[in-house]
């Protein structure tokens, strides 16, 4: 049964879901099991386990009540909050695409994922852990800085909580070099998808042609007249195709810097 401290506050707070007193009075006494109490009073420990509790119920609850009740500053609350939050297991889940909505930067998100997932290819071991919210925040950071997209970057951290900003700052070194590697990879793609191109095909088409040509001359006996033509036409139609696929990258070219 909650203590009388956590019913008192929780009528204070306008929390009278049963489940939620129920829950907030279990944290509690995880975190004495836990011994991760942080010299913190029995009234800010109460409050901060009921605002724990709301939150994972999804039961709104106002926050500045809170501190003022828990008798901390707001800054040291939030570190407390954040600290046996996550000690406990219970911190929220943030997605790439969440904190995408709660900065407003939404057009930044694509390439954060992308980023998120270049990061855990190339550079995380299979035994290191990427659940830590840190990672889908630096993505989102550093897919903002190469968008040249506004993002606050204290905020972003009080988000994360407990994190250090020495830690985000290491992370975010090396995943900036993310989104210059991916574009290296697209425009590796778009050239070799280009080199089997218009000459290409053309190339294909002479080579058919002449096959099925020197096969017919085969059947009729004649397979030496005419292969001086046949070859001059080939140089001739691989030239023109040539030309052509000069003329059209020229034009994407100059339609690219214009």
């Amino acid at each position: 049964m909650e203590n009388e401290t956590q019913r008192s506050l929780s009528k204070r707070l306008g929390i009278t879901t049963l489940d939620v007193l129920k829950k907030a009075a279990e944290l509690e006494r995880l975190m004495n099991v836990r011994g991760c109490s942080m010299n913190l009073t029995s009234v800010s420990k109460s409050v901060i386990c009921l605002e724990i509790a709301a939150n994972n119920s999804q039961v709104p609850m106002n926050r500045n009540v809170a501190i003022q009740l828990s008798g901390m500053t707001k800054k040291a609350y939030i570190h407390a909050f954040k600290t046996i939050e996550c000690l406990l297991g219970k911190q929220k889940e943030f997605t790439i695409k969440d904190l995408a909505v709660q900065f407003g930067c939404m057009e930044a998100s694509d390439l954060a994922q992308q980023i998120h997932q270049r990061y855990k290819q190339e550079f995380v071991k299979e035994v290191e852990d990427m659940s830590h919210p840190i990672f889908n925040a630096t993505a989102l950071y550093t897919a903002c800085r190469y968008k040249k997209i506004k993002i606050d970057k204290t905020k972003l951290l009080s988000v994360l909580g407990t994190c250090k900003r020495s830690t985000f700052d290491s992370l975010f070194k090396k995943m900036e070099k993310i989104p210059d590697m991916l574009e290296a990879t697209e425009s590796k793609r778009k050239t070799s998808k280009r080199g089997y191109g218009l000459l290409d095909r053309v190339t294909e088409i002479v080579e058919d042609q002449c096959r099925s040509s020197k096969i017919s001359k085969e059947d009729d006996g004649d397979t030496d007249s005419d292969d001086k033509e046949y070859e001059e036409w080939k140089r001739r139609i691989l030239e023109s195709a040539a030309k052509a696929m000069q003329s059209r990258d020229k034009k994407n070219t100059d339609k690219d810097n214009s």
